[in-house]
């Protein structure tokens, strides 16, 4: 599994998580006390459209349960400059 963190903020970060046919899970941990983040798949993604990845909490998809939708690509947008993340990728 690998791991690594980086800094969200106000404007979409495009392909956060890039595309990767060998991925088989993936997880993102919201770090800030009162951020949130949004996630989804594709390039576009807003606070309508994301997933919620709220303060302190994270999300996870997994192959066998989400499908091929967690081996594209990730974008992520925060209603907050700087708001660290981390995130963990699992792959065959």
């Amino acid at each position: 599994m690998t791991s690594w963190a980086t800094l969200i903020g106000t404007s979409v970060d495009i392909r956060t998580i890039q595309a990767d046919p060998n991925r088989t899970s993936f997880a993102v941990f919201n770090k800030h006390a009162t951020a949130i983040v949004y996630i989804k798949e594709g390039g576009e993604v807003s606070a309508d459209n994301g997933i919620p990845v709220y303060a302190t909490g994270n999300v996870s998809l997994s192959f066998r349960e989400d499908g091929s939708t967690v081996q594209e690509a990730w974008s992520m947008i925060s209603d907050t400059v700087d708001t660290p993340i981390t995130v963990f990728e699992g792959s065959e």
